[in-house]
């Protein structure tokens, strides 16, 4: 490496961003060994010193490869000593832990969502965070992945935990301290504005373009535009879920996610029309891609007919609307005002407990940003219902379970704990039913966010491992239910 030109480029950040020297050096230095000048495009030659994971390829030997380069307690030690172990249950990145006969035990990220995150600038923010205590530490960057401190001692929530009260109040004054961080001026200009519209109108016209991939020989018959007007296709019938509010052992109403689907295994084949789940609230257009399951497609195409039939009968232009019409509701609100550092992702998977003791701590921070604290907060309590876990029932496997949503008291208790933290003082009940009203108008916008995401992850990643468009489907008639959209 060209140290001394890197050593004069990060005085000078410092001195203008008026940042830690030690930040810069782990921003500029951080053990990402990247090629001198080239770019990989340009030559096809190693980036990260030549460090990148291949999918391909036997997984503990490279992560073995990887930490003995980044990892300085590893460099010593023999291959064979090394204990890798993957990690269950990442949904957009795959993890391991690798243990060392001495030293701390780090966890090794191997990135996914390819072209939907900017890496560069979430390695940045990360380092930032781990700087603050915020995010775990930091050992180094790969070409396409990241080594992590893993936190022994802890253990990711499960969805009961969830709605455990000294878990939940614990999660709100962690959430309320992230809250409440003061971007340094070098991280401000990463992230110079709220992302959340941008990244929603981003990922709406690439899961528009995503039908250009389908191949003709899944669509048994021409396919109408999917961005047609719905219409009623018979009479009105009660929300398919109790509304977010109404406490879990309250009465049940007639349909959930796991009933809704059971449904559209009896749609007749071709039919294409998932307006036929929710009489009178049609949330899709008719498509006619066959109806028939089928393993993932040879060749580079990784959606079978029925994740085909599922995405040509969303209708992306009502989508638009109501992301439109949400955004106006929104804009001019104080809750548009509340501009603070936001996880974004806070789903139980990304919140650890300490085994002995308490104490919460949270990671994942790839979407991570400047944002809206209302949208932070009801994200969370979105993922009160599940989803992306495996296991059966609803809740698991693609189909959350909104009968989880926080009822009025634990989003009461989980509000003012968040206040308590976020103020430094114990808030007022104005306050506290404020930020609760604050949260609900971003409950259904939060819906078309992750929505939108699962349509485009699954077109990278196939639905065999875990059904994204099943989910998207489910969030997307979340999102429109109850609405004139």
């Amino acid at each position: 490496m060209r140290a001394n030109g890197r050593q004069s480029l990060a005085m000078a950040t410092a001195t203008v961003f008026g940042i830690s020297l030690g930040y810069i050096f782990a921003q500029y230095f951080g053990k990402e060994v990247k090629n001198s000048g080239k770019e990989e495009e340009k030559s096809n030659g190693p980036r990260y010193g030549g460090l990148r994971f291949f999918k391909a390829d036997e997984d503990a030997e490279q992560v073995k490869r990887i930490v003995k380069f980044l990892v300085s307690h590893a460099k010593n030690a023999r291959k064979e000593s090394l204990d890798v172990r993957k990690i269950d249950g990442g949904r957009t990145n795959r993890l391991y832990r690798v243990g060392f006969p001495e030293g701390s035990p780090v966890l090794v990220r191997v990135f996914g969502a390819e072209g939907m995150i900017d890496r560069m600038k979430e390695n940045q923010t990360y380092i930032w965070l781990a700087s603050e205590g915020i995010a775990p530490k930091y050992y180094g960057r790969y070409e396409n992945g990241r080594i992590e401190q893993f936190f022994d001692g802890y253990v990711a929530l499960t969805l009961d935990d969830m709605r455990d009260p000294k878990i939940f109040c614990a999660v709100a004054e962690e959430l309320g301290r992230i809250h409440k961080l003061k971007l340094p001026p070098a991280i401000q200009t990463l992230h110079p504005e709220v992302g959340l519209w941008d990244q929603l109108n981003t990922w709406l016209q690439h899961a528009k373009s995503q039908r250009k991939k389908i191949p003709p020989s899944l669509l048994s018959s021409p396919l109408p535009s999917p961005f047609a007007t719905p219409t009623p296709s018979g009479p009105s019938t009660p929300s398919r879920h109790r509304t977010p509010t109404t406490p879990k052992n309250s009465e049940k109403n007639p349909q959930n996610s796991e009933e809704i689907l059971e449904k559209s295994k009896n749609i007749p084949e071709n039919s294409g029309n998932l307006s036929l789940l929710v009489p009178g609230n049609p949330l899709v257009v008719s498509g006619n891609c066959s109806g028939d399951d089928e393993k993932r497609n040879s060749g580079t195409f990784v959606l079978g007919r029925e994740s085909v039939r599922q995405y040509c009968s969303i209708d992306f232009n009502r989508c638009a609307l109501a992301i439109k019409n949400l955004k106006k509701s929104i804009e001019g609100s104080k809750a548009a005002e509340m501009a603070v550092f936001c996880h974004n992702d806070l789903l139980c998977g990304n919140i650890l407990k300490k085994i002995q003791g308490k104490g919460v701590r949270f990671v994942d921070f790839e979407y991570g940003g400047l944002g809206l604290r209302g949208f932070d907060i009801a994200n969370h309590f979105n993922e009160w219902a599940g989803g992306t876990l495996e296991g059966k029932g609803p809740g698991y496997n693609g189909i959350p379970d909104y009968t989880r949503f926080p009822s009025d008291r634990e989003q009461r208790m989980f509000c003012g704990s968040y206040l308590r933290e976020a103020l430094s003082r114990s808030p007022t009940q104005k306050e506290i039913d404020s930020l609760i009203q604050e949260v609900k108008t971003f409950v259904k916008i939060n819906h078309f966010y992750w929505a939108l995401w699962a349509v485009n992850s699954s077109f990278d990643e196939g639905c065999e491992e875990f059904d994204y468009m099943q989910y998207a489907v489910i969030r997307i008639m979340r999102g429109l239910e109850d609405q004139a959209w």
